[in-house]
């Protein structure tokens, strides 16, 4: 007899009554809630629940993980095609077949059809919706599915688990080494670094002279740096890390810049050689644009110490790469390194300064510098005349993007027309030789030929067309001062940080710039879209009253609690946006964000499909 209750003092009321009774059978009594008893005559056992006992009446309890863990989340749902790969939590990636009925216990019901390898199939009650997700692979190659039952699923669970606690612990002993690590101590400044300082044509920004003082006295200490500087894109964070380089080239000392993309990285290439212009540094750049017959002497140079400064992508995150005597790596746009990636230069050289740039940080790099492991500088304050970008969102409309086009022509600047995926150019291509057949344009792509890319984007800079019609790539590119213009056409389908990199392309001189983000004709949006969209439009607006901004949920402010959560945020930031934050609530954390200084941002209502 299997007897269940659900608190301790049911427990002792059972056993008080069995115990007047003589014992001829097995008794377990087991603490879980039971709906109703049943009696299994093939095993003979017997189970019965106490509240059927004492015949009372059974309270559902809903579990607050499964209220957190277990939902569904309707926007998931929705992107889950027929023949979609998808992960099942317990049983790997296999291909949802759609909703079908099957019969059971006479009944039918409603289920999720799952296949597998050598037609393996997995009928999934709805209500278990949560176990699956839609699989995404990193360069949309197909995944091998396999056979129910075969265990592969198992190991390469048991793999990511061994990978991710081995990360971890790399992490820990990298964080630690550095930490009783001494590294290149600076002294004070030189004439040279006072001359180089003097020499910036623009007017420096206080947060700039702040984060500039924030990262020589980093230097003069014994530990080696670790500094994020964040700033909204085109503030000024390039010239912080100039003037960092110098201080370590005029020390004789070597300099890494990492750069997401090739395009970055030969632009940081052209800044640091214009900036250190009558200065004797010989700066190099590793990338894919590097001849074949060029690679050998540029890693000949950098282990003989005649290259002061190396600039390239993720092949500068190399341990076969040789260094005479490294001390300072620069990371630009953190957020799109990943974490073994950033990391890994630490654990090879422990005792170098790291600064990392970034306008739109990853939310672990935030953590770590909110919470002291790293230390941050702000750059708040736009650069003198900048104006603000006007961002609209707007449906595909021929008749608006066109005026929007010509008006930015007729002024003597340049557009960019960013879409998310290659074969969404032929649309584009169609739209203009219809609707603007006297525009010069060109088209870049991650697929084009290397010296083709190069040849493009150096024409587009110095004015040799109107229009570039791209992908994503231009989100880390060549600062444009004539471009003003931006579409970003079928912006449903860019993320929050794409979004914001790519918008930032504009806005770089003293004109008003434009950005459209355009969505599909008559598109049926998620509510997640909407939100990515509205909040891009109304930082747009808010930046006269706040200058850095974060976005959260309103579950994170609730699992940290109010006043925790504020206080360690309230040294950084000025502006917050709280999603899904209801009428109830607003204003009991409006009240206690405005006693630190932090204003709540809110959303617009969400744009009509």
């Amino acid at each position: 007899i299997n007897l269940y209750y659900t608190n301790e003092s049911q427990k002792e009321r059972l056993q008080q009554l069995l115990s007047k009774y003589k014992k001829n059978y097995e008794l377990k009594l087991i603490k879980k809630a039971l709906f109703e008893g049943f009696v299994d005559h093939d095993e003979k056992k017997i189970f019965y629940s106490d509240h059927q006992i004492f015949n009372r009446f059974h309270k559902y309890k809903i579990s607050k993980v499964y209220s957190k863990i277990k939902t569904v989340d309707i926007d998931e749902i929705n992107k889950i095609r027929v023949d979609d790969y998808v992960t099942h939590i317990d049983h790997g990636i296999g291909i949802y077949k759609g909703l079908t009925k099957i019969e059971n216990n006479g009944k039918k019901q409603e289920v999720i059809k799952l296949s597998y390898g050598e037609g393996d199939v997995i009928y999934l009650s709805i209500h278990l919706f949560h176990k699956i997700s839609k699989f995404n692979s990193k360069d949309g190659s197909k995944p091998r599915i396999y056979k129910l039952g075969s265990g592969a699923w198992d190991r390469i669970k048991s793999k990511a688990k061994t990978k991710i606690k081995e990360l971890a612990f790399d992490l820990i002993k990298a964080y630690a080494k550095r930490k009783i690590s001494k590294g290149f101590t600076y002294k004070k400044d030189s004439w040279l670094q006072n001359e180089l300082e003097a020499s910036f044509l623009f007017v420096e920004t206080e947060d700039q002279i702040k984060a500039n003082k924030h990262v020589k006295f980093d230097m003069e200490s014994e530990n080696p740096m670790d500094r994020l500087i964040c700033g909204d894109v085109g503030f000024g964070k390039t010239e912080i890390a100039i003037r960092a380089a110098f201080i370590m080239v005029t020390e004789n000392r070597q300099v890494v810049l990492a750069a997401p993309t090739t395009l970055l990285a030969k632009q940081h290439t052209e800044i640091f050689k214009k900036r250190f212009d009558g200065y004797p540094i010989k700066i190099k750049m590793l990338s894919r644009l590097t001849k074949p017959k060029e690679i050998g002497q540029i890693k000949e140079d950098l282990l003989i110490g005649d290259v002061n400064i190396h600039i390239g992508t993720h092949s500068v995150i190399n341990r076969n790469l040789k260094f005479n005597d490294l001390s300072l790596v620069i990371v630009d746009e953190e957020q799109s390194f990943g974490v073994d990636q950033k990391e890994q230069l630490k654990s090879i050289f422990p005792k170098v300064h790291v600064l990392t740039l970034s306008a739109t940080p990853i939310p672990r790099t935030l953590q770590m510098a909110f919470s002291g492991i790293r230390d941050l500088s702000l750059i708040n304050t736009p650069p003198k005349n900048r104006m603000p970008i006007e961002t609209n969102v707007i449906e595909f409309d021929q008749g608006t993007i066109r005026s929007a086009i010509i008006r930015e022509i007729n002024r003597d600047g340049q557009v960019f027309f960013v879409v998310p995926r290659i074969k969404d150019i032929r649309a584009i291509e169609e739209f203009l030789y219809n609707c603007l057949p006297d525009i010069k344009y060109m088209v870049a792509t991650g697929k084009t030929n290397n010296t083709e890319l190069e040849k493009t984007i150096s024409a587009f800079y110095y004015g040799e067309f109107d229009l570039l019609v791209s992908t994503n790539i231009v989100g880390s590119c060549l600062d444009i001062p004539r471009a003003n213009t931006i579409i970003i056409y079928k912006a449903e389908l860019f993320g929050l940080s794409q979004l914001y990199q790519i918008r930032g392309r504009v806005g770089r001189s003293n004109k008003r710039a434009f950005a459209y983000l355009v969505t599909k004709e008559k598109a049926s949006l998620t509510e997640n879209a909407k939100k990515r969209l509205n909040l891009i439009k109304e930082l747009s607006k808010s930046k006269n009253n706040t200058s850095f901004v974060i976005m959260c949920y309103l579950n994170t402010v609730r699992k940290f609690g109010v006043d925790k959560f504020i206080k360690s945020i309230k040294n950084f930031v000025d502006g917050i946006i709280i999603v899904d934050l209801p009428f109830e609530e607003e204003g009991a954390i409006k009240k206690s964000l405005s006693k630190n200084n932090i204003h709540l941002i809110k959303l617009i209502s969400p744009m009509t499909d």
